[in-house]
């Protein structure tokens, strides 16, 4: 479930980011997006789900 709300945070620090023009905060927001959903098994099974569904 963190990796669920880190996801969720990241977004919001990347569309804050993106709002303000500040690059620092965008390249923050992108990787805890991405992160999370490459070291948490419980994404990548939701993940894998989704794709052979």
């Amino acid at each position: 479930m963190s990796g669920i709300l880190t996801s969720l945070c990241g977004g919001l620090v990347l569309i804050a980011g993106w709002q303000y023009r500040h690059r620092v905060a965008g390249l923050i927001g992108l990787l805890m997006v991405l992160l999370p959903w490459l070291f948490d098994s419980r994404l990548q099974a939701m993940l894998g789900y989704a794709f052979h569904a």
